[in-house]
């Protein structure tokens, strides 16, 4: 409801007034440029933050030689001592200013195969050319016992 009280109390000179303020309030180009100002601003800010936080990690070229680091690092876990024929794992993880690799998630069936890539690449130096520090990058692995 724009104006305050029933439309009975509207009678009296201060009521009619202020419903009427109201409406030339509302009524005011100023009011509805501003507004739509305000609201414009908003829902950009909205959509740059999205877009942000939906950017998806970079992939690794399979012949990069970040990879080829990688891959050196990680080694060869004891699977058949484990129980596992084979298994694939994605590794999500960014490379700070010193050029140490952090691991941010590890996605794998196996919570050895999880752990033994944190343990290994976790704060190991990697010098391989075009890293970018802070990038996020994607790197899928996968693993096959000898004696499968």
């Amino acid at each position: 409801m724009l104006c305050r009280g029933d439309p009975g109390e509207l009678t009296g000179a201060g009521g009619a007034s202020y419903c009427i303020h109201i409406l030339t309030r509302l009524l005011n180009p100023k009011f509805f440029v501003m507004k739509t100002f305000r609201i414009s601003i908003v829902l950009a800010l909205c959509f740059f933050a999205t877009s942000f936080a939906f950017a998806s990690p970079t992939a690794i070229n399979p012949n990069s030689e970040l990879r080829k680091e990688v891959a050196k690092l990680i080694k060869t876990p004891e699977l058949s001592k484990k129980g596992i024929a084979e298994t694939q794992a994605v590794i999500t993880f960014t490379v700070n200013e010193n050029k140490e690799i952090v691991v941010l998630k590890v996605v794998c069936e196996s919570e050895y195969i999880t752990e033994y890539i944190q343990q290994s690449l976790n704060k190991q130096k990697v010098d391989a050319d075009g890293l970018e520090a802070f990038t996020e990058y994607n790197l899928r692995v996968a693993f096959r016992s000898e004696k499968a």
